[in-house]
């Protein structure tokens, strides 16, 4: 019997080593970024144009170095859908680029893009708070949130508060003054609950943590001993200072009113029963709770 062995000098050894989806194992395929659609449902709903120009020249110098995640577009047949990546496609598109590495997913899972983009701190709290209403309106209970996004239910309760939250809050989080979900919910229930007190803190006039702080601990105008309103300021500053969270070198405590006289600076009645009184340059405010 004679083997036909014609065409074999057209064979490539590299055939063998193709997966499923056509890729070579270890070597993910390109696909055309002109086929290549957004999610609607994506749930960071916000990007920095900064970074994104600042992605798309770490992609000329040293091209996308993570393929993006991609599955089949029902609805537009021969396209495709970012399951994971969004960033890099729009940052390749910016860099000039044609073509991106991507594998195939076609079993996306919501929760997927949300967990990898809070371990990227890419999801702002007010996504979150979005995706969390999608989800609960798709019949999960916060629970099962909680518990796929390996998330404390605190947590999600905090996050899920700022669906609606007032564009005061929204801003003090686009200017950088209130990056923590924690601080924000509590700053969204304090508008609600007691706007007097909290509107002065969100004027923007400076960094909200700074802002809070100083307006606590700024030294009342002194009056005679039983003036009119004494007794009332002292009560409400303390009132208001204990109800602030702090972080002083790891540790955490709340406020306290007491500091050097002249001086920028507060005591803190820490969590492990300590006290001290430290520079309010120095402190970090985690939380406004209700006290």
């Amino acid at each position: 019997m004679t083997l036909n062995l014609s065409g074999l000098d057209r064979f490539k050894a590299s055939a063998l080593l193709r997966d499923d989806d056509g890729s070579i194992s270890g070597v993910p395929l390109e696909m055309e970024l002109d086929l290549i659609d957004f999610d609607p449902g994506q749930p960071r709903r916000s990007m920095s144009d900064k970074a994104l120009a600042e992605l798309a020249e770490s992609i000329r110098a040293k091209k996308v170095l993570e393929p993006v995640s991609l599955r089949t577009n029902p609805d537009r047949p021969g396209r495709y859908i970012v399951n994971r990546g969004e960033r890099r496609v729009r940052a390749s598109r910016l860099a000039g680029r044609t073509t991106v590495p991507y594998f195939l997913d076609e079993d996306a899972d919501p929760y997927a893009q949300v967990v990898e983009n809070l371990q990227r701190e890419d999801l702002t709290p007010f996504d979150l708070s979005y995706f969390i209403a999608e989800r609960e309106r798709c019949g999960d209970s916060r629970a099962e949130i909680a518990r796929k996004l390996g998330k404390p239910a605190s947590f999600i309760t905090e996050a899920a508060g700022l669906v609606d939250a007032p564009a005061a809050v929204r801003a003090a989080f686009d200017d950088g003054r209130a990056r923590d979900t924690r601080v924000l919910y509590q700053l969204t229930r304090g508008l609600r609950e007691n706007a007097p007190v909290v509107e002065p803190l969100l004027d923007g006039k400076d960094p909200l943590t700074r802002s809070v702080l100083d307006r606590v601990v700024r030294p009342q105008p002194s009056l005679p001993l039983g003036g009119e309103g004494s007794d009332s300021r002292r009560i409400e500053g303390t009132r208001v200072a204990r109800a602030m969270v702090v972080e002083h070198g790891g540790r955490r405590g709340h406020l306290g009113l007491n500091g050097q006289p002249g001086k920028r600076t507060a005591s803190v009645n820490f969590d492990d029963g300590s006290r001290q009184v430290v520079d309010l340059a120095d402190l970090k405010l985690i939380a406004w709770t209700a006290r």
